[in-house]
């Protein structure tokens, strides 16, 4: 960095260094502090001045396109936050103007695909010079905690404020998740409802009902599964309505007798934590299933061998589905009968 090379030269014979010296280098950095228009300006100087020097040092490929989206990703994404709404209109208007140059002059589709999609939107918008659209996507981004997502085919895109409207004229390419397909998708599942069946006399299983906030429409069951440890459990069905933009719910059972014999391996208390495997888009990911504090746990008691165990689902203090599996003993009846004597004394 050019700060980090103007700081060599002054650096004291005990290491230190100084950073007021070249305060000057530092205008393009993150900052609290409440930003004025000069404040704005000389950040942008820098800005334009820094990242010519990357792109001419990193030429084109993925090296550059790297590099110059992180200037994007953690430099231009600050000219363009919410303190941009209280400035005035002419200097919104230069803003947006430097902004939409450094777009033009740097933002290829390489880049574009490594950068949020809220600042794709506006990074787009600025190089379009919609300077209200683009006010209006800032002041809409710090009311929406978690946008949705919208799956067609192999393709999943963000569903926010720009996504398909007229009135923005934004292509879809914008919108679409491009990295972590499988992971965004995931990470929007969460436990709606959990019991213990014996389907067609076999075995007990878990069966477990996930309520996404997508629809899966175009998913299949196949490309869903549960995993808890080394086992893994069959999707039967994936319940998606009619209209896109309701979510979907997944449905499907976990066998539990391999987890006993682990439990049983180890002598001691066991827990495993309830994964999901997605797979979409030539990308798949192993995500932890969320569970409301709605869903209370869930008890039963099988038999391994000579054996006795108690499976209980829970939930872990980051709020995960987890299945906690113990062994029967009588010092464990006595340990809990105490306590319950203990609790309640009788008068």
């Amino acid at each position: 960095m050019p700060s980090t090379c103007s700081r060599c030269p002054r650096t004291t014979p005990r290491g230190g260094s100084s950073t007021l010296a070249d305060y000057d280098y530092f205008y393009s950095r993150r900052s609290s502090d409440v930003i004025v228009d000069a404040e704005i300006t000389r950040r942008l100087d820098s800005l334009e001045a820094v990242m010519a020097d990357a792109a001419r040092l990193n030429g084109v490929g993925s090296r550059g396109s790297a590099v110059v989206a992180r200037y994007f990703a953690l430099d231009v994404s600050t000219v363009l936050g919410p303190e941009l709404l209280a400035l005035d209109r002419s200097v919104q208007e230069s803003i947006c103007d430097r902004v939409g140059r450094l777009a033009d002059r740097y933002l290829t589709d390489e880049v574009l695909d490594r950068l949020d999609i809220g600042l794709r939107v506006g990074l787009t918008l600025a190089r379009r010079g919609r300077i209200d659209r683009l006010l209006e996507v800032i002041a809409a981004d710090q009311d929406i905690a978690q946008p949705s997502l919208v799956l067609e085919g192999a393709h999943v895109f963000i569903d926010q404020l720009g996504f398909r409207d007229d009135r923005f004229g934004l292509p879809d390419s914008v919108f679409r998740v491009t990295t972590g397909v499988a992971g965004a998708v995931a990470r929007r599942l969460e436990v709606h409802g959990a019991s213990w069946e014996r389907p067609g006399g076999r075995r007990t299983m878990l069966a477990v009902q996930i309520a996404a906030n997508i629809h899966l429409g175009g998913l299949e069951a196949s490309n869903i599964e549960f995993v808890v440890g080394d086992v893994t459990g069959e999707v039967a069905a994936v319940a998606s309505p009619d209209r896109p933009r309701d979510g979907s719910v997944v449905s499907g059972m976990i066998p539990c007798q391999h987890l006993l014999a682990v439990a049983r391996a180890s002598g001691r208390k066991v827990r495993f934590p309830v994964l999901v495997r997605l797979r979409v888009s030539d990308s798949d990911a192993d995500v932890h299933v969320r569970v409301p504090d709605t869903v209370r746990p869930i008890v039963r008691y099988m038999r391994l061998g000579t054996r006795m165990y108690r499976l209980t689902t829970s939930r872990n203090r980051h709020g995960r589905l987890m299945i906690d599996i113990v062994a029967v003993t009588i010092d464990r009846v006595a340990a809990k009968a105490w306590r319950t004597v203990r609790r309640n004394p009788v008068r």
